[in-house]
């Protein structure tokens, strides 16, 4: 699934990712503006999970539009969801 989030004006995508079964997931991730209902992306990344918990911040470069990126990780068999959020 995606998620929007804004702050200051900017907009944070979020996209989660994982193969059926498996608890490891990646997150592709991307910041930027919405001009005339269009989402713009400023700087976009990948991060990898395990258990729940990210490797790497940036863990890897993503160079195309996250929803692109997240249709050729579905053609590998991930498939989206939504994480579960932890509760403290």
């Amino acid at each position: 699934m995606s998620e929007f989030t804004e702050q200051d004006g900017v907009i944070g995508k979020n996209i989660f990712l994982k193969k059926e079964g498996e608890t490891n997931y990646i997150g592709l991730h991307s910041i930027g503006y919405e001009i005339d209902g269009k989402f713009h992306s400023m700087e976009s990344w990948g991060n990898e999970y395990l258990n729940g918990k990210m490797q790497s911040p940036g863990s890897f470069r993503v160079f195309d539009n996250i929803e692109k990126v997240a249709k050729d990780f579905e053609l590998d068999g991930y498939i989206r969801f939504n994480p579960e959020t932890k509760k403290d």
